[in-house]
């Protein structure tokens, strides 16, 4: 046989061994799974099917990752787990949580530690200005600070701590079984800490606690940092008159439901802290009370809140969080649009304060970091993200840091 021949028969038998694979091969092809859509029907006949181009969507950015039901400790929530378009496993969002800093560094200027210094006892914890200080020193730290405040001895060393008689018409956030003022440590230290890793700590100038009620963590913060001027805003009027005459370190106001405050001028403030206050507007007010900010915080200042996001899906379906029956709807109005509103509280207001809307404004609300970056970090360049912690606010809200421009 020539040369020439035994290449025709070695081409006949490669061409034979490719249809052969390809007809085995053809029911994997026609297999769907997470990651393809269904062949069009102009193309299911085709050895090569072209997948149907999927439709645009506004936001793209958390994976799914498929779990078999045996890999939940709670099978009841499968149900109501998103599906993407052929897949028969329910989808799980995954994702990581922001851990607090542990550089010694920053736990030595902490607002514990530094009203813990301003104790005359504090070698009773064996801490001193020069040793290490660690998380777990800290945890024991505050629940030291916590039974001197309970015991009404704090207030002998730091007057501006004294222990608050709350009644119960003065607005309180559920505190679960954690106690009071070792929460409110707690919470000032997250604030502080978010400040130290934008640059600006300890921090001056005049700080603004957005919802802050009667002042809670305002005081804390104060009596920890009294170089800066601190200012505490709500609209539950009774609960700025009532700080008011309990702290006289915080400047009160009250704030109104809807912007512009007229208690602030134009760029007169060096930062804004608000602990899960855009965790409950609609999208509307959220975009105004962050035109608000930029308004009132002077350029270079920083804004520091807390928000909703993907990781309170996984809080609700762990912790029997509120908003548990709505993760579904939750999850796709995030994954599509960025934001999330449900009016949780409806006619009646949160504590009766009712947002002149029937709930429409002042509810549940939860957006995406990729919302933050359309509507306020390129639209105009206003913003600049200094730091975003994912579940940073007890492993369920999410904490941003933005600098105004």
């Amino acid at each position: 046989m020539t040369a020439f021949g035994t290449l025709r028969c070695l081409g006949a038998g490669l061409l034979l061994f490719a249809l052969c694979s390809l007809l085995v091969s053809k029911p994997m092809l026609d297999r769907q799974d997470c990651s393809t859509t269904a062949p069009s029907a102009a193309s299911a006949s085709s050895s090569k099917p072209i997948p149907s181009p999927r439709p645009a969507e506004a936001f793209h950015f958390e994976a799914f990752v498929g779990m078999p039901s045996s890999g939940l400790e709670t099978p009841a929530v499968l149900p109501r787990a998103m599906k993407a378009p052929g897949c028969d496993l329910p989808l799980l969002c995954g994702w990581s949580l922001a851990q607090p800093v542990q550089d010694d560094a920053f736990l030595k200027v902490t607002a514990s530690f530094q009203l813990f210094q301003q104790l005359p006892f504090n070698a009773t914890l064996g801490i001193d200005g020069r040793s290490s200080v660690t998380l777990g020193t800290m945890d024991a730290l505050r629940q030291h600070m916590n039974l001197l405040y309970e015991n009404e001895k704090l207030v002998v060393d730091i007057p501006t701590l004294p222990t608050l008689n709350i009644p119960q018409k003065i607005h309180v956030i559920p505190m679960g079984s954690e106690p009071y003022f070792r929460r409110t440590l707690r919470d000032a230290d997250m604030v502080s800490e978010g400040l130290w890793l934008a640059g600006s700590f300890p921090p001056r100038g005049a700080w603004l606690d957005f919802g802050g009620s009667h002042g809670r963590v305002t005081r804390a913060l104060a009596a920890a940092f009294p170089q800066a001027e601190w200012h505490c805003s709500d609209p539950i009027f009774d609960s700025i008159e009532w700080g008011k005459g309990q702290v006289p370190n915080v400047h009160y106001h009250h704030a109104p439901q809807d912007p512009p405050m007229s208690s602030f001028s134009e760029g007169q403030l060096d930062g804004v802290y608000a602990i899960s206050i855009w965790s409950h507007y609609n999208e509307e007010s959220a975009l105004a009370w962050f035109h608000e900010m930029h308004r009132i915080i002077k350029p270079g200042g920083l804004l520091w809140f807390s928000t909703h996001g993907f990781q309170t899906i996984n809080y609700g379906t762990l912790e029997s969080a509120v908003q548990k029956p709505h993760r579904e709807e939750m999850l796709a109005s995030l994954y599509l649009t960025g934001f999330f509103y449900f009016p949780m509280f409806g006619a009646k207001g949160d504590w009766q304060l009712s947002d002149g809307a029937q709930g429409t404004k002042w509810g549940f609300g939860a957006m995406t970091p990729e919302w933050v970056a359309a509507r306020l970090l390129n639209a105009g360049r206003r913003w600049m993200l200094v730091y975003f912690g994912p579940g940073r606010n007890e492993n369920n809200q999410d904490v941003y840091i933005l600098r105004r421009n």
